[in-house]
């Protein structure tokens, strides 16, 4: 077993699991996200953190969008980018770098992923999803975790 995989609860009703491991209150938090197979995160920001994944288990594909001008008026989300990242590769994301969505793209094979949040601002406040057919963001909370540095909320 790897030195990770006590953190690493699975909940196969969900698209994936939040995990957290550890935070220090208003600089980061690092959280294990367990994907189901063939699932996907929705379109996303990331108020105004920044966000370091790293690959653990599988490979997963993030999808990056333009951030729209005028959402809902001006149709689908616009893909700028499209990257499958393997085991030990890591990814950088921020809201000036657009959007983006996180997919595993296997259907039998769990991924596993490391985040780094800083500042862990959508644990605070939250964040937006966004429609893909439209564009329109609709505000999220994301301070709920499936389980806390091995132990699993219920």
């Amino acid at each position: 077993m790897s030195h990770w995989s006590e953190y690493a609860y699975t909940d196969p009703s969900k698209q994936y699991t939040r995990n957290l491991v550890y935070s220090v209150p208003g600089v980061f938090n690092l959280l294990l996200l367990v994907w189901n197979p063939g699932n996907e995160s929705p379109v996303h920001d990331h108020a105004d953190a920044h966000c370091l994944m790293k690959i653990l288990k599988g490979s997963l594909v993030e999808s990056r969008f333009a951030i729209p001008e005028r959402p809902g008026e001006q149709g689908p989300l616009e893909q700028t980018s499209r990257k499958e990242f393997k085991l030990n590769q890591v990814s950088y994301m921020t809201d000036r770098l657009g959007l983006h969505s996180v997919s595993n793209p296997h259907i039998t094979e769990h991924a596993v992923s490391l985040h780094l949040y800083t500042p862990p601002n959508a644990a605070l406040r939250g964040c937006h999803v966004y429609d893909m057919t439209n564009g329109v963001a609709r505000h999220v909370t994301q301070n709920v975790y499936d389980s806390v540095k091995g132990k699993v909320v219920k």
